[in-house]
């Protein structure tokens, strides 16, 4: 060592105890004590290195999807042609509109039609007037030289529940079946003659009724024969034995609601159907 560093080495030491001294004597605090841990010089340059190589985070940026662009864009559309079509409409005039009323068609005026109504049947002509009244009228009248029989049913009117009695089922099923709905009234009529006993019963169905009617026309022939009737009768006609071993032709025949039945009877001989095609022609004409 040369003479002028071991001069500045003292110089160093003698200011350091100075300072040291003067600064015990004023009381100044003791100087922090240094860390003695030294970090080494490796460890901070890998360090700085690290952070230097991450990248810094960008921020994602937002999209928009091409179906919403396209929505916007119709809707933008739309709305702008509304407007412009309103804007056109509403500078033009207003149009007047036609008339709702049109040409009425015309037709050519008929005699009905201006309330002049046919004149009315008279009473004898009007087949309803007829058929509506008193049912004895229409019964064929007892013919001169036949006999009656003061228990039999001559140009009567009959009650509903006495012609039930005669029904070849029992009361209650007859009255509940085919006179109770139906049946509005009966007439009932008889006669002797030639040996034969002739009975004629006409019944008048509800209006309405003349379905039934045609049906009761239709008749119940059993185990019957049956016998042809003169053209142009709406009906059918049978022969047979009956329960009290006598020839029977019996005959069924329809006008409108009005059903009329014919029996000619004979304990001894078999009538000639001729007699039952009479009587069925000669009530029917009288409908």
């Amino acid at each position: 060592m040369s003479e002028i560093e071991q001069e500045t080495e003292t110089t160093e030491i003698v200011g350091a105890a100075e300072s040291a001294a003067t600064a015990d004597e004023l009381g100044a605090p003791e100087a922090a004590e240094v860390p003695t841990e030294v970090v080494p010089i490796e460890e901070i340059e890998e360090a700085a290195s690290v952070a230097e190589a991450k990248p810094t985070e960008a921020k994602p940026k937002r999209r928009i999807r091409s179906t919403t662009l396209f929505t916007a864009a119709v809707v933008l559309g739309v709305l702008g042609g509304v407007g412009t079509g309103y804007g056109i409409q509403y500078a033009r005039p207003a149009t007047p509109l036609p008339s709702l009323a049109g040409a009425q068609p015309a037709y050519a005026p008929s005699a009905v039609y201006q309330g002049v109504a046919p004149a009315m049947l008279p009473a004898a002509q009007d087949d309803a007037t007829l058929t509506d009244g008193d049912l004895t009228k229409l019964l064929l009248p007892v013919p001169a030289g036949a006999s009656t029989d003061d228990d039999l049913w001559v140009d009567q009117l009959v009650d509903i529940e006495e012609v039930a009695q005669l029904c070849t089922r029992s009361q209650a099923t007859c009255l509940t079946y085919d006179y109770a709905q139906d049946m509005d009234a009966a007439a009932d009529t008889s006669w002797e003659q030639g040996g034969f006993n002739v009975e004629i019963r006409m019944y008048r169905m509800a209006a309405g009724e003349s379905g039934n009617a045609r049906n009761w026309a239709s008749g119940d022939s059993g185990e019957a024969n049956q016998i042809p009737i003169p053209a142009g009768i709406d009906g059918s006609a049978y022969e047979f034995f009956d329960t009290n071993n006598d020839n029977d032709d019996n005959a069924y025949a329809v006008h409108g609601d009005l059903v009329v039945e014919i029996w000619v009877t004979s304990p001894s001989q078999v009538p000639n159907p001729s007699l039952i095609d009479g009587l069925l022609t000669q009530q029917m004409g009288r409908l």
